[in-house]
């Protein structure tokens, strides 16, 4: 699914496209020689022991990545499954994901297409399209039921992104 759901800059390949190079079903044909875009991909299926076979991407439709240098777990989704990330077993997890990185404003993004939720513990919220040159934050204020977790998109010049990364 990484060779559908992803970009591959490398090769000119937009998400949502299977890759030229890929035997859907099989693997990459080029996996020896691959570009470093794949290299370095890390697919937290393939990392975390802890994941059981339903995750396998083939099977839930899903690819997890974690965001390098970001305290972001980023959920692609086939888009003729947008369904399948609030399908059980997985939501449950994913809210539990969403309530662990919570504590530290980390962030659960399921993205389809250009469409992009965040799972919060309590909700989700649609972001909708994120250019690249946006970023993602996280704000979490006292409410009178407690900690109250907002995610929103700024363009990357707003200075609460700075203010974020001084408090971090």
């Amino acid at each position: 699914m990484c060779c559908k759901l992803l970009i591959i800059k490398e090769l000119k390949k937009p998400a949502l496209k299977w890759c030229k190079h890929c035997d859907v079903g099989v693997g990459c044909r080029i996996y020896e020689n691959r570009p470093n875009d794949c290299r370095q991909f890390s697919c937290i299926y393939l990392m975390d022991e802890n994941l059981d076979e339903h995750w396998n991407p083939m099977k839930s439709k899903m690819v997890l990545t974690k965001d390098p240098g970001q305290n972001r777990l980023t959920i692609y989704v086939d888009p003729g499954r947008i369904d399948a990330w609030r399908r059980e077993p997985y939501y449950s997890q994913i809210k539990f994901w969403a309530t662990a990185v919570a504590k530290d404003r980390g962030q659960v993004i399921a993205i389809w297409g250009v469409g992009l939720i965040a799972v919060t513990p309590d909700r989700e919220i649609n972001l909708g399209p994120v250019r690249e040159d946006q970023s993602i934050m996280t704000s979490v204020q006292m409410g009178p039921n407690g900690r109250e977790i907002d995610v929103f998109v700024v363009e990357k010049d707003d200075p609460r992104l700075q203010k974020q990364k001084e408090f971090d």
